[in-house]
């Protein structure tokens, strides 16, 4: 189950790392681009005077609007990725609780045949197989508690401060979490 849930959590987080990092990069091209355009506009202001800090004001607001616009994009593509995270998040519990089943399915199994070996066994062998029977029976509760607690929480929050922050996390009982992954981009 951890390995099943290990790969698909990888798959996951490098899927959002590769929109994260698409969204950061636009950020950062449109602030290069912004600091050469009003640096080059400073340095037309010094030789066309008023004329010049007329232009220079009409650049700069040009420029804070294509930066609002490139923003609020950023934004949606992040309310993308956290549309469709519920869905992913179900995908990936189905997959850990067949497996848990598959597990389960294995181990009810075994102990059948064991049950059955005790019935015709004897000394040495038959302390043998009670002791396998007994470790059988603390796996097949340890899976259940596993069924029974399974949780897979994933998280997307976008702030103007914070930057932007994908979490995906797969756990047991109160979702502490048996693993976690994250990324974050500021």
């Amino acid at each position: 189950a951890k390995t099943a849930g290990a790969d698909k959590l990888q798959q996951l987080t490098t899927q959002l790392e590769e929109k994260l990092a698409e969204a950061q990069k636009a950020g950062q091209d449109l602030a290069a681009k912004l600091k050469t355009d009003v640096t080059k506009k400073l340095s037309d202001l010094k030789t066309a005077g008023q004329q010049g800090a007329q232009q220079l004001e009409d650049a700069i607001e040009e420029q804070a609007a294509q930066l609002n616009s490139q923003v609020t994009g950023l934004v949606k593509k992040i309310e993308d990725v956290k549309t469709k995270l519920p869905a992913v998040a179900t995908q990936l519990q189905s997959q850990l609780q067949k497996t848990l089943s598959s597990a389960k399915t294995t181990l009810t199994n075994q102990l059948t045949d064991i049950t059955n070996q005790l019935k015709t066994a004897s000394g040495q062998v038959k302390t043998t197989l009670q002791q396998a029977k007994a470790e059988l029976e603390a796996e097949l509760q340890n899976i259940l508690n596993q069924a029974q607690n399974e949780s897979v929480n994933i998280d997307v929050n976008a702030g103007t401060d914070s930057g932007a922050h994908v979490g995906v996390q797969v756990g047991t009982g109160s979702g502490s979490g048996s693993a976690t992954i994250g990324v974050k981009t500021l």
